[in-house]
């Protein structure tokens, strides 16, 4: 019945006193959507709380909140969506690719004027807690063919999604690749 939704997978947790902050921000504010910054832990989420720099949370335009948050997207914890901009998507259209969240955050971001991004840690996140799907098929063919889809549907800008390309590549993938070769041989 509210204007928002979060999908929030089981495995993953809030970091102390971070949902009230998020619940006054979004009691009055119409954002497309919200992205609550995550980190990763092995064991004790209080404990591995990574440094924070004191960035400052805000308001940021829709190219802009898409590329920051780029593939994080995909990480349904870290998004809340506002539902009342897509009343008219059926989310079993989406089945299928592993990524329905981000078709949802994608229809709703692009019916905006604007999204809120957390630069604090928000959601802690079990690491290495994740699996049953082929990584490269599902970040790389799945997640870019979502994007292209919403290219050529004029709903976000060539540029856009080259940016968010380039900072998958740039800084996701080689953590992946490092990570297959000598955490998981």
């Amino acid at each position: 019945s509210g204007r928002y939704v979060h999908i929030f997978c089981d495995d993953d947790i809030y970091y102390k006193n971070t949902l009230q902050r998020v619940l006054e921000e979004i009691k009055e504010k119409d954002y497309g959507s919200v992205f609550l910054r995550p980190y990763g832990f092995y064991k004790d989420h209080e404990k591995e709380y990574p440094i924070n720099l004191n960035y400052k949370s805000g308001p940021q335009k829709t190219d802009d909140f898409l590329v920051r948050i780029s593939i994080q997207m995909t990480l349904a914890s870290a998004i809340i969506i506002n539902k009342s901009l897509i009343t008219d998507v059926d989310a079993n259209d989406y089945c299928g690719t592993n990524l329905v969240q981000v078709n949802l955050l994608l229809d709703a971001v692009t019916r905006s004027e604007s999204c809120y991004y957390f630069k604090d840690y928000i959601i802690a996140i079990q690491k290495n807690n994740s699996g049953g799907y082929d990584l490269y098929d599902i970040f790389i063919n799945k997640f870019s063919s979502i994007l292209q889809n919403y290219v050529e549907k004029g709903l976000i800008s060539k540029k856009t999604k080259q940016k968010i390309d380039f900072k998958n590549i740039k800084c996701f993938f080689p953590s992946y690749i490092f990570r297959s070769i000598f955490y998981l041989n």
